[in-house]
């Protein structure tokens, strides 16, 4: 693992309490007699690649108490651990039931039922004042925004909108040495299926696309960059590990628990993408200057 000295202390720390809080606030579905959801949270706390990118997310955030963040339809746990930990947190998503799971756990939590707040959003077109942020987070979002061709841009800039001076944008898209498009049968969140055929789920940046389409986009200027590479296991560069072992209930039940040490042991950390055999995922954290 190849982190600077200082992130990676904190990167450790969050990652072994983000974990621990995860596990606890599955206690939240005892209270309400919910004993699936109860089953599945403490077994799954967080998701294997979760595992390693929410910490590594947060170790770029650098939380100052009473900060404003905006979070764009990220997993929610590291939100609530945000305003936990003294941030003011809005959370935006486009799907209802994402807003109504914030909200049961808010509601639970009198830590950060004051200082989160969750309400339905769209990235492209955000309801919120220039400038009003100090920091814009996305985790494994940006991919998935339709259009195909050009979603992402589209809500960089948006992102890049809300950001006060000074502020910092941390997202994280999937990354590869060569960059494609992935489809998919099925509804893709808030996009009906078409049964025929395949539609877009989401993009998978290279070095160009990423620089091209996002970062230059957002007009912000580059602090810093990591990559989340997977030791290959299989030397397909589309198949990952987790679609053997993080696929659903039934791996889930077999794996949840050991999610944890199986990514210390199969995913790395990078600030060079050449030292890794096969990058998974890109980590940014761009600055906003004016």
């Amino acid at each position: 693992m190849r982190l600077i000295l200082n992130n990676f202390r904190k990167y450790e720390f969050y990652r072994k309490n983000l974990y621990k809080y995860a596990s606890k606030i599955a206690f939240n579905y005892l209270t309400e007699k919910k004993f699936k959801k109860f089953l599945k949270t403490i077994l799954v706390p967080i998701d294997y690649v979760r595992v390693v990118e929410l910490p590594l997310a947060l170790s770029l955030i650098e939380l100052k108490p009473g900060e404003k963040l905006l979070d764009v339809a990220g997993p929610k746990i590291m939100s609530f651990y945000l305003a936990k930990i003294g941030g003011i947190v809005n959370v935006i998503d486009i799907l209802d039931n994402e807003i109504q799971f914030c909200k049961f756990h808010a509601k639970k939590d009198k830590g950060i039922n004051s200082r989160l707040v969750s309400t339905l959003g769209d990235v492209r077109n955000l309801n919120f004042s220039n400038k009003e942020f100090d920091i814009v987070y996305s985790i494994s979002v940006l991919e998935h925004i339709y259009p195909e061709k050009d979603g992402g841009t589209i809500a960089i800039k948006e992102m890049a909108r809300v950001l006060k001076p000074g502020g910092r944008m941390i997202f994280t898209v999937p990354y590869a040495k060569k960059a494609r498009t992935e489809y998919k049968m099925g509804t893709v969140y808030e996009r009906q299926a078409d049964k025929s055929k395949k539609i877009f789920f989401q993009r998978w940046y290279d070095r160009t696309s990423l620089q091209d389409q996002l970062i230059k986009p957002s007009g912000l200027k580059t602090k810093a960059i990591y990559y989340i590479g997977e030791k290959v296991f299989i030397n397909n560069p589309e198949k990952r590990l987790f679609m053997y072992i993080n696929n659903g209930s039934r791996t889930d039940l077999i794996f949840g628990r050991f999610y944890n040490f199986i990514a210390s042991q199969c995913l790395e950390i990078s600030d060079r993408e050449e030292t890794l055999e096969k990058p998974y995922i890109v980590c940014c954290c761009l600055v906003r200057e004016d």
